[in-house]
């Protein structure tokens, strides 16, 4: 196990130290740097783009693992006893998992154009020219579009995951449920549900914990706009670590979303075992 921890500490423990440690200081990356602290918390807590990310994060990570969660157990109990077709709606689902975030998002920058876009085009066709917008520089509707590329693209693995316990589970119950009366609706909700709640838990961190630290989808699409509407955390992070050569503001956003994630999977697990002893 040594070469493991050795590579976990290199990549991951010490980068997180050091992270605390500029997030404590004034840095440019070239000069001395000067410790100030938790000032630089004290600012994001102050600034209001930085509250309105936050804002907006919480947002992305209540929206996507409900609806990808949702969607997922329900075309997972459909394809739960498929015989055909089975394993071609799974590989349709699970095949925009495996293309890369930028390639995704470059088609949905064409999609939403207010000029070429096939959503647009479609609006007009059928008579609803005045729903035609550019969707990614309208600040009503650009974050929500950021929201719709990332359920569509890691729906299929939130999708194979449940599917993978669906089929775990004993198709003794759903027969004998089926001989008691029980129709399709009654077995998904007194047998499906609550024997997936394990998994259900572990998928809405998985999507949480994506949520918060998103930065791709934001950045190749809006890249914060149009005017900060879609910012971030993350994308408030790279803007004044990596554009703005302030290191420690930006390390202290990087902690910040480092603590966002952690409170809510202590809080989620403390909820979840609960439940479970009740």
């Amino acid at each position: 196990m040594i070469p493991a921890f050795i590579i976990m500490g290199g990549f991951f423990i010490v980068p997180f130290f050091q992270a605390v440690w500029y997030s404590l200081n004034i840095w440019d990356g070239i000069t001395e740097k000067q410790f100030v602290g938790v000032q630089n918390y004290i600012d994001l807590l102050n600034e209001p783009l930085f509250r309105a990310s936050v804002g907006r994060v919480l947002q992305f990570a209540a929206i996507q693992p409900a609806v990808q969660v949702s969607v997922g157990i329900f075309f997972a109990y459909l394809l739960r006893k498929a015989l055909i077709g089975g394993r071609f709606f799974r590989s349709v689902f699970f095949m925009p998992v495996v293309i890369s975030s930028a390639s995704v998002t470059l088609m949905f920058v064409l999609i939403y154009s207010g000029e070429v876009g096939p959503i647009n085009n479609i609006l007009r066709a059928i008579g609803l020219r005045s729903w035609a917008r550019p969707w990614l520089a309208t600040p009503e509707t650009a974050f929500y579009a950021v929201i719709a590329v990332a359920i569509w693209q890691q729906l299929g693995m939130i999708f194979v995951i449940l599917l993978a316990g669906m089929q775990g589970i004993s198709n003794e119950l759903f027969e004998a449920a089926e001989i008691d009366g029980a129709n399709s609706v009654q077995s998904f909700f007194n047998i499906a549900l609550p024997s997936l709640m394990p998994i259900i838990s572990v998928c809405v961190v998985l999507g949480v914990s994506g949520a918060l630290k998103n930065f791709d989808y934001v950045y190749i699409l809006t890249r914060g706009g149009p005017s900060g509407a879609t910012h971030v955390p993350a994308t408030l992070m790279y803007e004044r670590a990596f554009v703005g050569f302030r290191w420690g503001a930006g390390s202290a956003i990087s902690v910040s979303i480092f603590l966002m994630g952690m409170i809510f999977t202590v809080l989620f697990n403390f909820i979840t075992k609960n439940r479970g002893k009740e």
